[in-house]
């Protein structure tokens, strides 16, 4: 059974597949427009998506209690 493990980590050092790469990668596909960028430009424009994303819930939250919002129906 170690012998396996020790076999898994040995490939994975090989592909490059550790946690943090499988990480970026993770990014890379959540985050729009991302696609085959370096680790810099994947994390700033990760930033960026997530304050543009906090933006929208702010905007979605105001609308939701905004009194033109809750008119008598």
């Amino acid at each position: 059974m170690e012998r396996r493990r020790r076999r898994r980590l040995v490939r994975r050092r090989r592909t490059g597949a550790g946690p943090v790469q499988s990480k970026l990668k993770m990014l890379e596909e959540l985050v729009p427009g991302c696609a085959d960028q370096d680790v810099e430009t994947l994390l700033a424009r990760t930033a960026d998506y997530i304050t543009l994303l906090e933006l929208h819930a702010s905007l979605l939250e105001s609308l939701q209690t905004s009194p033109v919002w809750n008119l008598p129906g």
